[in-house]
């Protein structure tokens, strides 16, 4: 039926919102019922769909106000299109910049994203895994937290048996596959730096060691420099629970300046440990990078912030969030068929600024140990110079004061 709209003109009348169908849809489109059902099929389907049709039966289903009903179609296919997501959480940034990169991933493959937030000290994570069982998705990206302990058999049951990828930690008792950045890779090259700059008592802020990647990092720093021919103290090295906030970070990071002597670098297990450094040594009279070098890891927003600039790992966090959604919808294709101990390390960078005082090195091209002790002379010399001068222990003159910006 057409009716006039008010310049005179015939206009078709449009079907109540209620009373619409595929098939109201198919015919304003002029395109058949089969066509428009691909378009609103599930995953891949609507692929053999040409783009220029895809485009104009989605428009006219918006002008018509008509959905398709999940349910239904769910139980007609027996595919519901989802995913789900577990996560501690999107504070500080990186967690949703990560799952950002599994809702672009997701998309582009044709599936949603149907995201549960856990607390923190949470025991396990029934609730939020029964709920998205019962959205019955086709399969589960799990980012669990460093405290999170998985004792009930019925979770671990429920998360092994879909198709299921863990992101950037592991957690005892499951076995799936992983995708994580390369903590070894990343933590050697931050050692490789801070000896090329002469650099020989050197502390270590690290995480909680219920962390898989924490303690990945913190023994790969260990390592790296014991092949320079160094020693990482235990008097020099301070954990924190990085799930506990910024007060945590600067109580460790108090207790690392306590040494004596002071450690001329630190390197820390996340940005919010680097941070929480600058801000102690700041406190303590002492200037980064002057009297002592910091590094990071994990290249957040934080690190752009502090004065100086913080020198840390870069970490590829959207492309673990595409990469382990390209992981699971593979198992999901394949009936969950895989490798459940498998282990993708994506490649990280160390990002050179301000907080260390020095320049970026080619990995393996670090100094030799006759150079390493020249230059740790020359620290020693400056350093006894300022003392000599009246500066306080571990000021030297001439270095730049470090005002960092502090935060959670």
């Amino acid at each position: 039926m057409t009716l006039p709209d008010a310049s005179g003109r015939d206009r078709q009348e449009r079907p109540r919102r209620s009373s619409v169908t595929l098939a109201d849809v198919a015919e304003r489109a002029g395109v058949s019922k089969a066509t428009a059902s691909r378009v609103f099929a599930a995953p891949g389907t609507a692929a053999a769909v040409n783009a220029t049709t895809r485009r104009r039966v989605l428009r006219v289903a918006r002008e018509l106000g008509w959905r398709p009903h999940r349910a239904a179609r769910t139980l007609a296919r027996k595919r519901s299109g989802l995913i789900g997501a577990i996560v501690p959480g999107f504070a500080g940034g990186f967690i949703g910049a990560v799952m950002d990169g599994v809702a672009e991933a997701a998309e582009g493959a044709g599936y949603e994203v149907m995201f549960m937030r856990y607390r923190q000290g949470e025991e396990d994570i029934g609730r939020e895994l029964d709920s998205l069982l019962e959205m019955r998705v086709e399969g589960i990206l799990f980012y669990p937290s460093s405290s999170l302990l998985i004792q009930d058999d019925r979770v671990a049951d429920g998360l092994q048996g879909v198709p299921c990828v863990l992101l950037d930690q592991t957690v005892d008792g499951l076995t799936l596959p992983l995708v994580a950045g390369d903590s070894v890779s990343g933590m050697r090259q931050v050692a490789d730096h801070l000896v090329s700059l002469g650099h020989t008592r050197i502390g270590y802020l690290a995480g909680p060691s219920s962390a898989w990647g924490a303690e990945i990092r913190l023994s790969a720093f260990r390592d790296r420099l014991e092949e320079h021919g160094l020693r990482l103290s235990d008097k020099l090295v301070a954990r924190y629970d990085w799930n506990m906030g910024w007060g945590r970070a600067v109580s460790a990071a108090q207790r690392l300046l306590r040494a004596e002597p002071v450690p001329s670098a630190i390197a820390a297990a996340n940005d919010v440990g680097a941070g929480a450094v600058m801000q102690v040594a700041r406190d303590a009279g002492l200037r980064v990078p002057g009297d002592l070098a910091v590094v990071g890891y994990g290249d957040t927003v934080l690190s752009h912030t502090w004065t100086p600039p913080l020198t840390t790992v870069k970490q590829p966090v959207a492309k673990l969030g595409e990469t382990a959604c390209s992981e699971l919808v593979c198992l999901m294709r394949n009936g969950g068929a895989g490798d459940r101990t498998s282990v993708r390390l994506l490649p990280v960078a160390l990002v050179v600024r301000g907080s260390c005082g020095g320049t970026m090195l080619p990995i393996g091209s670090g100094l030799g140990a006759g150079e390493r002790q020249a230059l740790s002379d020359e620290r020693s010399r400056r350093e006894t110079a300022g003392r000599g001068a009246g500066l306080p222990a571990g000021r030297s003159r001439g270095a730049k004061e470090v005002r960092p910006q502090t935060g959670t």
